[in-house]
C-alpha cells in the first residue's frame, strides 16, 4: 500500500510541475473518449432492445407504405376497416397495438407548436415500455371510446408549460382539444417505435396531411417464438386480408419485418457496425500518436530524473510502472471528462446536424449507459494508455543509466 501511494504522489507532482503536457494530454483524451463514447452508445442503442421498445425482437410490424401488388403497384397497408378480421384471425399472439403517425400543429399553453402525433390503439402503452414522469397512459378501451386525452413528451412540456407540469393542462390539434393525462420520459430515437411528441385516441384520426388512410399494426409474439414463425403467421394474415379486397399481394415472410430489424435497416447495417469499429480505430490511434510524441518529448526531458532513480536502486519495472500510471492517471481524468460531457455534446451534434427545430421531436442520446462506460469506455481508456505511453516509457527505462548521466544517447 505505501508503495502504491509513493506512486500515486509522485505522478501527482510530476503532473503538477508539467501542467501544459498534462493539459494537453488530458484535453486530446477528453476529445477522443467523448466521440468514442457517443459512438458506442449509437451502436448498442440500435443492436439492442432499450427503453422504450424492449421487445423489439419480439414485435412483428406490417408498415403502413409496405404492401404491393403482382404488377408493383401500391395496394395500402392495412385499413382501419380491416383490423378487427386481422387480429381475429391471426393466432399465437400476446398483444397487439396500430399507429398512425401525422405531422400536425398544436395549440399548447395559447403557443403554436409543430409536432409530430401518434394516433394509436390497441395495447400501445403496453407493447412500449415508456417512462411516465408525471401522469398515467390511456389503455385500447380509452382509444376504443374516444375519450379525448393526450400522452406529451418530456421535451414538449418543458418547453409548452410552466415549469413542464402539463397533467391536468390542455393540447388542441387538428381543431380538437385533449386534456393531457401523462407525460413520458425523453428517449433516443435509435430506440423509439415513433419520432412522436403527442400520442392521441386513433378514433380522431384524419390522415391529415398524408391521406394514407392506413395504419401501422405491431404484433407483440412469446418470446419461445421462432422468429421465422412469427413472420410466417403474420405473411399468411397479411396474404388472406388483401385476398378479401379480391387482390394478390407480392408478399413472402423475409420481406416481414421485426420491430428491431426494422431500426437496423433503417439506421444501420454490419457496413455501419464496420464504420462505428474503424471510427472508434482511427479515435484511438490518432491522438495517441499525437501524445506519443509529446510523451518522448516529455521522458527526454526527463532522461536524468528517471536515470538517477535507477542508479540509487529502482528497477526498470518500477521506473515502467510509475511513468505508465501517471498516463493511466492523465487518460482516465481525460476519459472521465470525455464521459461527463457525452450528453452535452450529444445534444450540440444534434442542433447542429439535425436542427434546432427537431430537438423536442429527438433525442440522440437520453441518458448514459453505465455498462457502456463499465465494460467498453474504461477497457478502451487502458488501451489507449498502453498505445499513448507504451513505447516512450519502454525505451526511456532501457537507456544507459552512465551515459545519460554524462549527457549522452547511448
Amino acid at each position: 500500500m505505501k508503495i502504491v501511494l509513493s506512486y500515486i504522489k509522485t505522478a501527482l507532482y510530476n503532473i503538477k510541475r508539467n501542467k501544459a503536457y498534462a493539459i494537453f494530454y488530458i484535453w486530446g483524451t477528453t476529445l477522443a473518449f467523448v466521440f468514442i463514447a457517443i459512438i458506442l452508445h449509437v451502436v448498442k442503442l440500435i443492436t439492442t432492445d432499450a427503453e422504450p421498445m424492449l421487445y423489439g425482437d419480439r414485435i412483428v410490424t406490417v408498415g403502413g407504405s409496405q404492401l404491393y401488388n403482382m404488377q408493383g403497384q401500391y395496394i395500402g397497408g392495412i385499413y382501419p376497416m380491416e383490423m378487427e378480421q386481422f387480429f381475429a384471425a391471426l393466432k399465437g399472439y400476446e398483444m397487439v397495438s396500430y399507429d398512425n403517425d401525422e405531422s400536425s400543429t398544436a395549440y399548447v399553453n395559447d403557443q403554436l407548436k409543430a409536432v409530430d402525433v401518434s394516433f394509436i390503439g390497441g395495447d400501445y402503452f403496453k407493447m412500449y415500455q415508456f417512462r411516465f414522469i408525471d401522469g398515467t397512459s390511456f389503455d385500447r378501451e380509452d382509444a376504443r371510446e374516444g375519450k379525448k386525452v393526450a400522452v406529451i413528451k418530456e421535451s414538449l412540456a418543458r418547453v409548452g408549460f410552466p415549469g413542464g407540469k402539463a397533467v391536468g393542462e390542455k393540447i388542441k390539434i387538428q381543431g380538437i382539444e385533449y386534456e393531457i393525462i401523462g407525460v413520458v420520459a425523453d428517449y433516443s430515437m435509435f430506440s423509439a417505435p415513433t419520432l412522436a411528441s403527442v400520442w392521441v385516441p386513433y378514433r380522431y384520426n384524419k390522415f391529415i396531411p398524408s391521406a394514407h388512410f392506413c395504419y401501422n399494426v405491431n404484433i407483440l409474439f412469446p418470446k419461445d417464438m421462432d422468429v421465422a414463425q412469427m413472420k410466417e403467421l403474420v405473411c399468411n394474415n397479411v396474404r388472406a386480408t388483401v385476398e378479401n379486397r379480391g387482390m394478390t399481394v407480392d408478399i413472402l415472410p423475409e420481406k416481414i419485418y421485426t420491430k428491431k430489424e426494422v431500426r437496423i435497416k433503417e439506421y444501420g447495417t454490419n457496413i455501419m457496425l464496420y464504420g462505428a469499429g474503424a471510427a472508434i480505430f482511427l479515435l484511438l490511434i490518432i491522438p495517441a500518436l499525437n501524445i506519443v510524441t509529446l510523451n518522448f518529448s516529455n521522458m527526454e526531458s526527463r532522461a536524468s530524473e528517471i536515470a538517477i532513480s535507477r542508479a540509487i536502486g529502482a528497477t526498470r519495472i518500477s521506473v515502467f510502472s510509475q511513468i505508465m500510471g501517471e498516463n493511466f492517471f492523465l487518460v482516465l481524468v481525460g476519459a472521465i471528462l470525455g464521459v461527463l460531457l457525452v450528453l452535452p455534446m450529444s445534444y450540440g451534434v444534434q442542433s447542429l446536424v439535425l436542427g434546432g427545430s427537431l430537438n423536442e421531436k429527438m433525442l440522440l442520446i437520453a441518458s448514459l449507459d453505465m455498462s457502456v462506460i463499465w465494460c467498453q469506455v474504461l477497457p478502451l481508456a487502458i488501451l489507449f494508455s498502453l498505445l499513448s505511453g507504451g513505447l516512450p516509457a519502454y525505451l526511456i527505462t532501457r537507456k544507459n543509466i552512465a551515459a545519460v548521466l554524462k549527457g549522452g544517447n547511448e
